[in-house]
Parts: C-alpha cells; sequence; structure tokens
C-alpha cells in the first residue's frame, strides 16, 4: 500500500495553478487586462471591486485546495490497498477496441481539418467541430488511465501513447495538453524515481533506474518542449484579430467617411460603452505603469491565466443581483447533450459578453459554490475533492484501478466544478470497469487487426498534415483593403461570408476573419497562406457588393471601389508534437505488425 501519485498530482496542478492565478491578480488590476476590463464594465462592476474579488477568491482557491493536500496526506486518504488482480496485466481484446474506436474518432476530426473547410481561426474551427472534441474529451482520460497501467513496451502501450499525443495536437484546450503532458509521460518517470530514492538499497537502485530511463527521460524532455513550443503559438495564432494587433497590422487608415455609428470616444480616448443598467460608462484605463500593448503576448498570458478569477467574481455578482442560474438538472443534462437550455458555463458566457452566442466560460469552482451552495463557498470548494478522493478508494477497494481517472477529475474540477465532470467521469468508470470485466479474449486477433488498421489511416492523415503544413498550409495572410474615398461598407457583419462564397469559385473552402476594420479600410486574415491569393481580387468584389458610394447611395459600390492595398503572411511554424506523433506512429505500426506475424508482445 503506497501513496497514489496521480491522485496528488491532481491536487498539486490545481494548487499550482491557484497560486498562479492569486499572484497574477494580485500583481495586476484588472484594468490591464483588455477583456477583463470591458466585462465587468459591462456588468456594472466597478474596477477596484473587480479587482479586489479576484484577489479574494483567487485567496479562497489556494485555501481550499492547501488544506485539502494536507488533510489527504495527514489521514492517509491517497493511500489504499488494491485487489492483485487490478495491477499491470495482458492487454484484452476490449481494450484494443476502445483505442481503435478512440483512434477512428480523432481520425475523422484531423480529417476534416485537413480535407474540410480551412479555418483562420483555432477557436472558429474548435467551434465547428465541437462534437468531435466533446468526444475527444471524453475519451483522453480513460485512455490515459489505460497507457500507465499497460505492460510496458507493449503493442497497446505504443498505441495509448500515440493516441495521447494525438489528442495533444487535436485538443483546443491548453490546460488539457499540459494535464496529458505532465500524468503521462512526467509522472510515470517521477513515480520510477521516488520508488529508486525510497529504496532500502537506493545506492544501486538509483543508478540503474537513471541507466534504464536515459532514452526516457530524454523523450520526455524534447515533448516537454514540443508542448511549451505548441502552447505559445496557440496562444499567439488561436485569434487572427490578436495576432494582428500585436504586429501592427490592425492599424488602419483614418475614415474618409465618418460613419454615423462609430464608437463613442471620451475627452481622454477611452472608450465609452452601455453597461447591463442602460448607463453609458467609459472603460477604465489601466495604470500607466502598467501599460502594456493589448495584443501583446505577455498580456495574453497573464489574462489567460488571471481571468477566470474575474469569471467567477461576476459569477458571484449574478447571484446577489438575484439572476435566475441555471439549475442543476440543466448542468446534467447539457453535458449529457439531452437539452438545449444552457449550462452554468454558457450561461456565464452570455452574461458576460452579452448577446446568446456560442461559448462556455470557466468561473472555478467558486462559482459553482455560489450558483449552488447554500453555505460558505470554502465549504463547497473543500468538499468536492474530498468526494472524489472517497469515490476513488470505494473503486479501488472494489478491484477497479481509477487513480489517473479520478487525479485527472481533481484537477478538472478545480477550474469547471464538480457538475460538468460528473457525466463523463461516470462514462469513464464504467468504461474501465467494462474493458477488465468483459475481455472478449475470443476478438483479440480481429481487434488487433482493427488497432493496426486505425494506427495506420490516422498516422497517414497525420504525414499528410506535416506536409501541407511544410507547403504553407497552416500559414495566415493578411490582406488590408480600403475603398476609394466617397465609398464605404454598409453591411459589415456579412463580409466574412460572403468572401467565403467567392472562394468557393476558385474551388476554396475557407472561414475568413475580418481581424479590423472600419467603414472604408478593413484588415481580412486568410488561412492557407499564399495559396489564397487567388481569392484576394473576388474577395474585394464581394466586399464592393456589401458597399456603397455617395455618388450613388442606391446602387452598391463598382467592384474597382475597392483595391488590396498590402499583404503580410505569418508562417506557423512546424509543429515538434505532431513531428513526434508521426514517428510515435511509425514505431507502434512495426510493433503491431510483428506481433500479428508471430512475435511476443
Amino acid at each position: 500500500m503506497g501513496l497514489r501519485l496521480p491522485l496528488l498530482l491532481g491536487l498539486l496542478l490545481a494548487f499550482a495553478v491557484a497560486c498562479l492565478m492569486l499572484g497574477v491578480a494580485a500583481v495586476f488590476p484588472v484594468q490591464v487586462f483588455p477583456s477583463g476590463n470591458y466585462a465587468c464594465a459591462i456588468n456594472s462592476i466597478a474596477p477596484e471591486d473587480c479587482t479586489a474579488g479576484a484577489r479574494w477568491v483567487g485567496t479562497l482557491n489556494v485555501l481550499a485546495y492547501g488544506g485539502v493536500i494536507a488533510l489527504a496526506l495527514w489521514r492517509r486518504w491517497l493511500m489504499v490497498a488494491v485487489p492483485a488482480e487490478s495491477t499491470v496485466r495482458e492487454a484484452t481484446a476490449s481494450e484494443y477496441l476502445f483505442v481503435a474506436g478512440s483512434l477512428t474518432v480523432m481520425g475523422i476530426h484531423l480529417g476534416l481539418i485537413q480535407f474540410g473547410p480551412a479555418f483562420v481561426s483555432r477557436l472558429n474551427e474548435s467551434s465547428a467541430y465541437g462534437h468531435f472534441v466533446s468526444m475527444e474529451n471524453l475519451a483522453l482520460p480513460a485512455l490515459l488511465q489505460l497507457y500507465l497501467y499497460a505492460r510496458p513496451r507493449s503493442f497497446l502501450k505504443m498505441a495509448l501513447g500515440v493516441s495521447l499525443l494525438m489528442g495533444m495536437i487535436l485538443s483546443p484546450y491548453r490546460a488539457m495538453v499540459v494535464a496529458l503532458y505532465a500524468f503521462g509521460f512526467l509522472l510515470p518517470l517521477a513515480e520510477q524515481a521516488c520508488t529508486a530514492v525510497w529504496s532500502k538499497r537506493r545506492r544501486q537502485e538509483f543508478p540503474a533506474f537513471c541507466r534504464r530511463n536515459v532514452m526516457t527521460g530524454l523523450f520526455a524532455l524534447l515533448l516537454g518542449a514540443a508542448v511549451v513550443q505548441a502552447g505559445i503559438q496557440d496562444t499567439r495564432m488561436r485569434s487572427p484579430s490578436w495576432l494582428a494587433m500585436s504586429m501592427g497590422l490592425s492599424v488602419l487608415p483614418r475614415e474618409h467617411t465618418a460613419p454615423a455609428d462609430a464608437k463613442e470616444k471620451a475627452p481622454g480616448g477611452q472608450q465609452v460603452i452601455v453597461n447591463r443598467s442602460g448607463q453609458r460608462v467609459v472603460l477604465p484605463a489601466p495604470p500607466a505603469d502598467m501599460l502594456m500593448p493589448p495584443g501583446d503576448l505577455k498580456t495574453r498570458l497573464g489574462q489567460r491565466v488571471a481571468f477566470p478569477l474575474y469569471q467567477a467574481v461576476m459569477a458571484g455578482h449574478l447571484v446577489d443581483s438575484g439572476v435566475e442560474m441555471p439549475t442543476l438538472t440543466d448542468q446534467l443534462l447539457r453535458k449529457l447533450r439531452l437539452s438545449d437550455a444552457p449550462n452554468l458555463e454558457e450561461f456565464l458566457f452570455r452574461h458576460i459578453y452579452g448577446g446568446a452566442g456560442l461559448g462556455e466560460t470557466t468561473s472555478l469552482i467558486y462559482g459553482e459554490a455560489r450558483a449552488y451552495f447554500p453555505g460558505p463557498p470554502i465549504l463547497w470548494m473543500m468538499a468536492v475533492p474530498v468526494l472524489l478522493i472517497f469515490a476513488w478508494r470505494y473503486l479501488a477497494r472494489k478491484g477497479v484501478e481509477t487513480d489517473v481517472l479520478f487525479g485527472f477529475a481533481l484537477w478538472r474540477t478545480s477550474f469547471a466544478g464538480l457538475m460538468p465532470i460528473l457525466p463523463s467521469l461516470f462514462l469513464q468508470s464504467l468504461a474501465l470497469w467494462g474493458c477488465r470485466t468483459f475481455p472478449m479474449q475470443r476478438l483479440k486477433k480481429p481487434a488487433h487487426a482493427l488497432l493496426v488498421l486505425a494506427l495506420l489511416a490516422v498516422g497517414g492523415i497525420q504525414v499528410w498534415a506535416l506536409g501541407a503544413a511544410l507547403a504553407g498550409r497552416n500559414d495566415i495572410l493578411y490582406a488590408r483593403y480600403d475603398l476609394t474615398p466617397g465609398c464605404y461598407v454598409q453591411a459589415r457583419s456579412m463580409i466574412a461570408e460572403a468572401i467565403g462564397d467567392a472562394a468557393l469559385v476558385h474551388g476554396q473552402s475557407m472561414n475568413v476573419v475580418v481581424s479590423a476594420m472600419n467603414r472604408t479600410s478593413l484588415l481580412v486574415a486568410f488561412p492557407a497562406g499564399m495559396a489564397t491569393q487567388p481569392v484576394l481580387d473576388d474577395a474585394g468584389r464581394a466586399i464592393a457588393s456589401l458597399s456603397v458610394c455617395l455618388s450613388d447611395p442606391a446602387r452598391q459600390a463598382p467592384p474597382e471601389a475597392v483595391a488590396v492595398q498590402k499583404q503580410t503572411q505569418v508562417d506557423r511554424p512546424l509543429s515538434i508534437l505532431g513531428l513526434l506523433t508521426a514517428v510515435g506512429f511509425l514505431f507502434a505500426l512495426f510493433r503491431g505488425v510483428m506481433i500479428w506475424r508471430g512475435s511476443r508482445d
């Protein structure tokens, strides 16, 4: 009976992120972060109150997870005797089928990205393929559990490893990528190192551990570098508008036709907005000594870290204002795709940002506590991880090993709360129980063949994706269009759709983003880099069809009224993670074929 490191890792990750969020919120006021500043202002929360509330939520978060970690270690809750039959053993046909099915979903998702409409925005792409993202999020924690308990160097272990790498490539959530790396590739090394260090024969065991794991350690370091590169590039390029702003491309010529609906400015140059109460307020400016460019990578990373705290504050503000929140039934039915009523995350997104658009936003476990728990929030914030720990202890005593699954859940609940993860946690536990209870060994050879075919198909698509990236398919092309004096855009909301229709004439299906615009000039971001150049002139004609000139307001502007003035290509570096995944597919396929030909696994 030893300490279960996956559960401890889940708690430590949640505690570390809580400390990081509190640190950023303690140093920087909300005015530094454009999105947080706007969200607080439009919800009628003073910037001082928003900053103070974020710091209070961050403090409760740190105290809650610090307290649970101390209590779990003191009471030895993370230690439980496990039946011998739940430990590492031979792979089953049901596990082969589960991995093959998960890889098939990922392969279809990757194929749609490569051969379907081209998206310039990662956010739009994730929204378009949201059902695939949901299925992958459901499968990945279970794949992670199977991976860590699979026999070392076995075919199943290799197939599970490349499945996790594929999931890291496809996931739009940076927190998910970091967690998969930490649980799947750092944790096993740490566990073996701890065993060697705490051994009575540590002088012999630790050098032997180092010799055995030289290649594994180098791979973990290389994969860590790949994860860092992927995180930085994803943060930098997932929003074409922010990327254009950081590169200075969004600065457009001054309008030569003053529109009636121009954004109102205060005397000091700050934007004037209308808040939820219908009042016109000036958007607060950041302190002069903390002024950072809004599109700067550091600003965006800081905002990404601290913003959940501000969203939690706004969730509490809505509860205090008497706004009717989604019920617990709404939460569960929405997660199971059995209801169209918004869950808490979707509800908060609409209320924080306005309108009824698609999207979710997290309010941490604090927001769930304020919405559904009648007592002090910190009690719920501590009760949720404790409940998960005791649920794991019950399953472990029944022989269902789910320590990685519940460690992952402990990490996820720190962001989303308990209710959003309960349906998926139940289904994942059920899948793991089914794989062990119904091994279906008579189908092992057909299941093995299906897994090899899935690896071959998905690996082939991944190699194609690398070739497309080398050819510049993932690059972004910015084109600035200016209208001639006396002409202006009239139907601005329809521009992206009209350009997409124009691209279809050239056989290119694409989703463009208007990154910056006024009535007489606009910056359009195109996918696939220079390959979209044939579309540019027709895109200009599409813009002209939505514009008018003062000389004849009753007719659309002529095609020559819109011209491309400047083109800028932004190259997307080749993904190290993608290269490692392609190599992993080759190794797994080789191992699978050798076993098929009679070699021992």
